[in-house]
């Protein structure tokens, strides 16, 4: 089947019913094996209208598309024992058009993809991959892999400022890291939920699915660069990868597959609680305590209060607060033991155990 581009297709669903519009496809099957593009200054598009790019000089056969088994067409993108930080990127422009094109009520944005992870490599210098979607102006989400040790990790929004973000661990439990097998194609995908400030990554096959705070973008005036008025509209796809070990050049490379844009509306179901989540986020120091304990969050979160329960469920205290990000708890009425503090939100509850001694 052609999927090269599907520019706001849809699913035979009733307009009523419809839950995903592909916006952007693409398998590269009906693309020219060889060189993706003869001009890595970005000022020219190659095949399928991706873009080549490279901080230095690098021969075009280092980013191709090649016939794999069982996969037709991919993307070749290699790292071939170039010396230093040497990126190499291929994006795919113009989303903004294909997304204002979407159904009224579809405004979560879906991509998913097929990667490769690569060879096994004997260094401890990072091989690095990103997949990041942009706005105009900011950083909206991705994926971060390390391909010297196969961890896979989520990138959120963290700030406006200079296109921040945070990595998010993404392991089959929270606050682990994801290692994929080397030399093995996986399905990744990333969806983002604009209008209720999340993110979510999904790796399929093993059934992941996390939910992340992301950042208040919003399509209501693309003109704005006014905080929290920030357009957010999709723009592009960047694919880069770097090699930064300039004493210890390995020959690498990285292959995708499958691009596809969808715009929906609903999003994935977590598979990690949002407690858990909320739970692993906070810190509490010094634990075990005497008198006053430190409350800190690395995600933003805004405490309202801090109930105090003893090991049997009972309720022996509450201190309140002004949605403060850190806040001092005071313990020292309390007997020395163990006792867990549910921390109300703005995001919901998470629950922490803390010794009094």
């Amino acid at each position: 089947m052609n999927k090269k581009l599907l520019f706001a297709a849809t699913f035979a669903m009733c307009s009523n019913f419809l839950t995903a519009q592909v916006l952007y496809s693409e398998n590269f099957d009906n693309l020219t094996i060889g060189n993706l593009t003869t001009d890595f200054t970005g000022q020219t598009p190659g095949q399928g209208g991706l873009y080549g790019m490279s901080h230095t000089t690098i021969p075009y056969s280092a980013i191709q598309i090649k016939t794999e088994p069982n996969k037709g067409n991919v993307l070749y993108i290699d790292t071939d024992s170039y010396n230093g930080n040497v990126g190499r990127m291929v994006e795919k422009r113009d989303l903004d058009i294909v997304f204002n094109q979407r159904t009224q009520g579809n405004d979560l944005l879906k991509f998913q993809f097929d990667f490769y992870t690569g060879k096994d490599i004997p260094t401890d210098s990072p091989q690095i991959v990103e997949i990041n979607i942009h706005s105009a102006k900011y950083f909206l989400g991705g994926f971060r892999f390390y391909g010297n040790e196969k961890i896979l990790k989520g990138k959120r929004p963290q700030s406006t400022y200079n296109n921040g973000f945070m990595e998010k661990f993404i392991g089959k439990t929270y606050n682990t890291d994801l290692v994929l097998p080397a030399n093995q194609w996986v399905t990744l995908a990333v969806t983002i939920d604009f209008t209720n400030a999340k993110i979510y990554f999904e790796i399929p096959h093993l059934g992941i699915v996390y939910q992340y705070d992301s950042l208040p973008f919003t399509f209501t005036d693309p003109t704005s660069t006014d905080e929290p008025n920030t357009n957010g509209t999709p723009v592009l796809l960047r694919i880069g990868q770097s090699y930064i070990n300039t004493n210890d050049p390995i020959s690498m490379y990285y292959m995708y597959d499958n691009f596809n844009f969808s715009a929906i509306n609903t999003p994935p179901t977590p598979t990690v609680s949002v407690a858990e989540v909320l739970s692993n986020s906070f810190n509490l120091f010094p634990n075990p305590a005497s008198n006053t304990i430190n409350i800190t969050n690395s995600d933003n979160y805004f405490v309202q209060n801090v109930k105090i329960y003893d090991t049997s469920g009972k309720l022996l205290k509450t201190q309140h607060f002004n949605n403060q990000k850190e806040v001092q708890l005071n313990i020292e009425s309390l007997t020395n033991g163990i006792y867990l503090l549910h921390i109300h939100t703005d995001k919901g509850v998470a629950v922490k155990k803390v010794v009094k001694k």
